[in-house]
């Protein structure tokens, strides 16, 4: 693929988080742009769409959105993650776990594969919201257990930064209401 495809692409995901933000496509800096990023008004919304969010990737999130609540609505998918971990057990409180700790899968539609992983802490009230139900989310990227989640694994020890900035890309789940 050459190199004005993949600006292209890049510029295309972000006129999509754009425009599901309420952003105009002026707004978007030119495709011949090194990065395209999202304007301040796009970043500042509250209420995204889904759709949106798992096509852009998962820096562009934590650079828009941080660490503050952002709401959507979703379809809580029955389909499981597959794949393996090579990572150890986390040290500290761990429920950040990004292989095997509490989380759903959230897509724009039912039937989609592509979604978002919602990784749901242990305070969270009510429990985790049932499969096959539209919800009403409101969560967050960059969630403080990030710092606590690195582990051993074959690229290193715990305290690697590469595991905790993957931690901070994860979407944790503040509220999931059912829609009737």
């Amino acid at each position: 693929m050459n190199r004005g495809a993949v600006k292209l692409g890049a510029a295309t995901v972000m006129l999509a988080l754009l425009v599901s933000c309420g952003a105009t496509a002026t707004d978007l800096p030119d495709a011949g742009s090194p990065v395209a990023h999202p304007s301040v008004e796009a970043c500042s919304a509250g209420h995204v769409q889904l759709v949106a969010l798992i096509e852009s990737s998962a820096d562009v999130r934590l650079e828009c959105f941080g660490g503050r609540t952002i709401a959507f609505r979703a379809y809580v998918s029955g389909m499981m993650g597959a794949g393996t971990c090579p990572f150890s057990p986390i040290p500290g409180d761990g429920w950040l776990n990004l292989c095997s700790g509490a989380q759903r899968l959230l897509v724009a539609e039912p039937g989609d594969e592509e979604a978002l992983t919602a990784f749901i802490p242990p305070d969270f009230a009510g429990g985790a919201p049932d499969f096959d139900q539209w919800v009403d989310v409101t969560g967050h990227f960059d969630d403080p257990a990030a710092a606590t989640c690195d582990r051993e694994g074959p690229d290193g020890p715990a305290g690697d930064p590469r595991q905790v900035h993957a931690c901070r890309l994860a979407f944790v789940l503040e509220s999931a209401s059912p829609v009737d």
